[in-house]
């Protein structure tokens, strides 16, 4: 079996690799449900293909999440209710504690 060979590339090289399959660094930095950036450590098990996806993973710093598993929730979330949902559920914990 001959495996296809792929290029690294970064973020300046993808105009040049449009239709092609390449091997890009493990790590993507999304938009959090509050507008903040928050980097995304990922490994090849994870299959994020919709815009909007829900992560469960480890916290390693501030800013990065080791992602243990992605969900996909589809192309049209309006992140602004998911935001307040966040801050009530943070807000009232014991309205939203597993029952």
């Amino acid at each position: 079996m001959q495996t296809e060979i792929t290029a690294r590339v970064n973020g300046a090289m993808l105009p040049k690799f449009i239709g092609k399959t390449l091997d890009a660094p493990n790590e993507a930095v999304v938009e959090a449900a509050d507008g903040g950036q928050v980097k995304l450590k990922l490994n090849a098990s994870i299959s994020i293909t919709t815009n909007y996806v829900e992560v469960i993973g480890t916290v390693q710093d501030a800013s990065l999440i080791k992602v243990l598993h992605a969900s996909n929730l589809g192309d049209g979330i309006d992140l602004t209710v998911v935001n307040g949902l966040i801050e009530l559920a943070a807000k009232h914990p014991q309205i939203f504690a597993d029952v």
